[in-house]
């Protein structure tokens, strides 16, 4: 028995996509600014880590390109080829992000380095450079703050990186001031040194999301303390005897659940649902990064979920069972009154309940004679009866 129910938003898609739009225009326009003023600043005054930080505000433009391509791809609405969305649009993004920012790392890495052993010493001309770092660090701060409001807003794990990414620019400005002031000083190895520390800065962000989304991107499990809370929620609906199957996995920042609950064995197949629509309606309400979930209802003492699929012992079904029944009882009078019957499956076999007429109820020996004839022919069946009127 499987269910499907989505969560309803406060923001639409549609918008979602036009915040992540709006926030990535104001990064990529003052991006714009401190690129310039880095590039321009650290070629006149001498500045090799300047420069570098003005290469790495020209990545940050390449990004923001990027985040904005991608999350216009990623907000799109489910459609006939992609029913799960395009969530895994973010997912792919940033992967490419961060195997861009590595190669820029590595490349400014080098040179650096080279740089280094090379022994030269360059005095700089240092109030300038020190203004336009400083100014840097400002900036970025400003746009790391509001691009990460916006991202925790919408629930967009490519903003969020991106956030940080800008976060990451204020700390290499950060770095490039103390190699300025060195510099400034006579340390003029410093300013080179500073560079090397912003390009394993950039490399080691680059690294960190490209990983992250590569796992997604192989529907890596959610985090175990996160399943647990999924667990514990599910199990304060009423109704719910177990939950002994949850598998997650994200597309984007959208999650999606597959949970299988066991309730009562003798719960009906419309009860069973229902304890499923309450478990979906729980989850959505309190984890509103959970996008879909689908339950599968079990009785409370089917646990052949776990086991490998060889070692799964099917039971007949009803039409089967049905045909055995009338086959052993066609000579046991009164067990044409018969008018219903329900099965339950327990891992002990099946426990069919018999609906008989109140008329019936006038024989003591039907139910017995029904029980014996089942003995006989060796099938695993238990009865249960019940007497009424049928509906």
């Amino acid at each position: 028995m499987n269910s499907t129910h989505s969560s309803i938003s406060p923001l639409s898609k549609s918008d979602k996509s036009q915040k992540a739009k709006t926030v990535t225009m104001y990064g990529f326009a003052l991006n714009v600014v401190l690129t310039v003023s880095k590039i321009a600043a650290g070629l006149f005054s001498g500045s090799y880590a300047l420069l570098v930080d003005g290469i790495h505000s020209l990545s940050d433009l390449a990004t923001d390109v990027f985040v904005y391509v991608f999350s216009h791809f990623a907000h799109e609405d489910a459609d006939t080829e992609h029913p799960y969305g395009h969530g895994r649009f973010e997912n792919f993004g940033t992967l490419i992000l961060g195997s861009f920012l590595i190669a820029v790392a590595g490349g400014i890495g080098y040179a650096g380095i080279e740089r280094l052993m090379s022994d030269i010493h360059e005095p700089i001309f240092g109030p300038i450079a020190l203004s336009v770092a400083v100014l840097s660090i400002a900036i970025n701060e400003w746009i790391y703050r509001f691009t990460l409001k916006t991202g925790q807003e919408i629930n967009s794990e490519l903003l969020i990186a991106n956030a940080w990414h800008s976060r990451s620019d204020s700390l290499s400005s950060g770095v490039v001031v103390i190699g300025i002031l060195g510099t400034m000083y006579g340390i003029f190895w410093l300013d080179t040194a500073a560079a090397i520390i912003v390009a394993i800065m950039i490399g080691h962000i680059g690294f960190s999301l490209a990983w992250s989304n590569a796992k997604q991107l192989v529907d890596t499990a959610l985090p175990e303390d996160e399943v647990t809370a999924f667990k514990q929620c599910a199990m304060q609906v009423d109704g719910v005897e177990n939950i002994h199957s949850l598998r997650t996995r994200k597309s984007g920042s959208m999650v999606f659940a597959d949970i299988h609950i066991q309730v009562n064995a003798r719960a009906s197949v419309s009860e069973g649902h229902q304890i499923g629509q309450w478990v979906t309606l729980k989850l959505l309400q309190e984890f509103p990064s959970i996008e879909d979930v689908t339950f599968h209802i079990d009785s409370d003492d089917d646990f052949h979920i776990e086991r490998p699929l060889e070692s799964i012992t099917l039971q007949p079904l009803r039409n089967e069972v049905r045909e055995h029944l009338k086959q052993t009882w066609s000579s046991i009078e009164g067990a044409q009154q018969i008018h219903e019957m329900r099965l339950n499956y327990l891992t002990s076999g099946i426990l069919a309940e018999i609906h008989l007429p109140l008329e019936a109820a006038t024989n003591p020996n039907l139910e017995q004679q029904l029980a014996r004839s089942l003995d006989k022919k060796g099938l695993n069946i238990q009865l249960r009866f019940w007497y009424g009127n049928s509906a």
